[in-house]
């Protein structure tokens, strides 16, 4: 089967994409790739097996231009050609397209030539826009380009039409049987690891953990935005050092918050007790997680996060670390389920620190960490979700 999956960024690199595409790649099918070239990359290249259609750059004389003329609408003349002409030459069998900003143009070209397309939901992306307005800065190009209201109708009218969707998670299938979607044009294909990944402990210990290996280690790695909760953990420390515990906080990361909480950790005077360490390679991201002690999705709870799942809660779990989830809906319930870790109340750099406090005893970390690995080891990894994959797949293509 000849596949074509469109993503609205640049490729690589995305894990969820990755995941996706090298599933069906080791199942023998052919899969090519139309993404963005904000990096000006060769438009044409094959990349871990995977052929990769990026849309034609700008020359580099004309600048930020570049990203103006990739930009991922779906009403672009220049995704639609891409797509289309993709599809057309590689004599595609399907269509999959990641989340909604490219989904009618996804879908457009589907109906075009009598594809079947299905969309990836990694996010719901109306409520990703309601987060955005909600903690980062306002900017004048979000009533256009990043408008909720707009959202919910492109949405609806994505998914009313469209042949299969893929979700992260129970709370977003229901949101969407809610809208009147039928259960069965939904799967859920959720943000687990390929648990081999983190099968042999690492023996490399990141600097900044050596340096401070006698410390109780705290990681969070993900994008560094105002959503993520990081201003609770900074808050948090100097409760955490006042209640006797020695504590290292290392932020693996980038994103519009890190200003705003690197001069937070100035204020409070704790630059010795927690690290910004900027980008990481993702190949390199098992190395802080095993030798980290608490593992943090600290999350502020909103109508997005209530609809998804990260992947670094299951990361996590694959180390055989404890976690330390924020309320949110689905992490709530699958660590209470799992008993792999505590909770805290969103938002309340007091119950963080308690947390904290009582994960400082390692006999309880190590029962926590151990019912997460069993966990994945039984049911949150991506073996489970590719056959969920295929299944989904097989029936549609049939269909």
């Amino acid at each position: 089967m000849k596949i074509l999956f469109v993503w609205d960024s640049d490729y690589p690199w995305d894990i969820r994409v990755s995941k996706i595409c090298h599933s069906f790649l080791n199942k023998g099918h052919e899969v090519h790739l139309v993404c963005r070239n904000q990096h000006r990359r060769p438009s044409e290249e094959l990349y871990e097996g995977i052929h990769i259609h990026r849309i034609f750059s700008l020359p580099r004389f004309l600048g930020r231009l570049n990203n103006i003329f990739g930009f991922p609408l779906f009403v672009s003349p220049v995704w639609l050609v891409r797509i289309f002409n993709s599809a057309k030459h590689n004599q595609a069998d399907v269509i999959i397209v990641r989340d909604l900003p490219m989904a009618p143009a996804a879908l457009f070209i589907g109906k075009l030539m009598g594809l079947p397309v299905i969309l990836d939901m990694a996010e719901c992306y109306p409520e990703l826009i309601r987060l955005i307005w909600k903690f980062e800065p306002f900017r004048i190009a979000n009533i256009v380009v990043r408008n909720p209201w707009l959202a919910d109708l492109v949405e609806k009218a994505v998914i009313n039409n469209i042949d299969h969707v893929w979700v992260m998670i129970e709370e977003s299938r229901d949101r969407l049987l809610q809208k009147g979607i039928p259960d069965d044009k939904i799967s859920i294909v959720s943000n687990t690891p390929d648990f081999q990944r983190f099968a042999t402990p690492s023996s490399s210990t990141p600097e900044t953990i050596q340096k401070h290996s006698q410390k109780l280690i705290l990681l969070y790695a993900g994008f560094v935005n105002f959503s993520r909760g990081l201003d609770v953990v900074v808050d948090s420390i100097p409760r955490i050092l006042q209640d006797g515990v020695d504590v290292f906080c290392v932020i693996i990361g980038t994103g519009t918050a890190e200003n705003d909480l690197q001069d937070k950790v100035r204020q409070l005077g704790i630059q010795d007790n927690l690290s910004f360490e900027g980008w990481v390679d993702n190949k390199q991201i098992p190395d802080y997680i095993f030798h980290s002690d608490i593992c943090l999705v600290p999350h502020h709870r909103c109508s997005h996060w209530d609809n998804t799942i990260p992947n670094k809660l299951f990361d996590y779990m694959a180390a055989a670390k404890p976690v330390l989830v924020s309320n949110v809906r689905p992490m709530q319930r699958i660590v209470e389920e799992v008993n792999c870790g505590l909770i805290f109340q969103s938002g309340s750099a007091a119950s963080f620190a308690s947390r904290v406090v009582k994960l400082s005893d390692v006999e309880l970390r190590h029962k926590l960490g151990t019912n997460g690995l069993h966990a994945v080891q039984s049911k949150f990894n991506w073996n489970n979700e590719e056959r969920i994959l295929f299944d989904s797949l097989k029936k549609l293509v049939h269909q």
